[in-house]
């Protein structure tokens, strides 16, 4: 949820503070809630104090929870079933800008050649042709052109909410 559903929220794990702050992101088995599991949630400590975050619901003492955006609940509900290619193009545009992986980053190799580097979890929202072809040679195994390239989330990284000032984990 870390890096395809948080930053539909125009969030990422460095949106909490210092690094170290962040531990995780789930969402709620009705896909409604954005969990977001922090050391500490002190508005002052995590930088949410001041945000305004139109989205957010309540928190307790180690989370934050933010409403799922209305208008990519149909991409949230994609996102649980691994269909990351489906994603809308609007939902795309958010996780590439807001996940903080690398995308389309120019860099400098050690032979002094200029590349252009993209994090695999991205180029796998497009199918991506070389992302597959290097994953079927490090696996030797064939994967069909219309296969997505990541696993579908984890199911302990879907919770359940039972009241608004209670989160299971």
């Amino acid at each position: 949820m870390t890096y395809y559903v948080l930053p539909l929220i125009s969030l990422n794990k460095y949106s909490f503070g210092p690094a170290e702050n962040f531990r995780n992101a789930y969402l709620s088995k009705d896909h409604r809630y954005i969990i977001v599991e922090l050391g500490n949630t002190d508005p002052d400590y995590c930088g949410m104090r001041g945000h305004g975050h139109d989205l957010y619901a309540f928190s307790t003492a180690t989370q934050i929870v933010f409403y799922s955006p209305a208008i990519f609940m149909d991409d949230i509900a994609k996102v649980v079933r691994g269909e990351y290619s489906q994603l809308s193009a609007k939902a795309k545009e958010m996780i590439r800008l807001f996940s903080a992986l690398n995308y389309m980053k120019k860099i400098v190799n050690a032979d002094g050649k200029k590349e252009t580097l993209t994090d695999a979890r991205l180029l796998a929202l497009d199918r991506d042709e070389l992302l597959r072809a290097r994953m079927e040679w490090l696996l030797n195994v064939d994967i069909a052109v219309d296969s997505e390239l990541l696993s579908a989330p984890k199911d302990t990284e879907l919770v359940e909410i039972n009241a608004p000032a209670q989160i299971a984990l």
